[in-house]
């Protein structure tokens, strides 16, 4: 039997999968290569053709705060 937490856990998780993957492009596949894959900042970089890891940095920086109003907004309809 699933528990309250662990139903509030799932629906959670549920959301936040939805809403990276209704982030732009770059964004949903950048924080899916930095939180689910675990890559560096450096492979990042590399694998979207962004001159340093610094803007690899920038752009996740921006994607955040972009999921970030997104997962407050979710919260805030709830």
């Amino acid at each position: 039997m699933i528990d309250s937490n662990e139903k509030v856990e799932e629906e959670r998780n549920s959301i936040i999968q939805e809403l990276v993957k209704s982030l732009p492009s770059p964004c949903n596949e950048l924080l899916w290569s930095y939180y689910r894959d675990v890559l560096s900042m450096k492979a990042i970089a590399q694998m979207f053709n962004y001159a340093s890891e610094s803007v690899a940095k920038v752009t996740k920086h921006r994607c955040q705060e972009k999921f970030r109003k997104s997962y407050e907004n979710a919260l805030a309809k709830m």
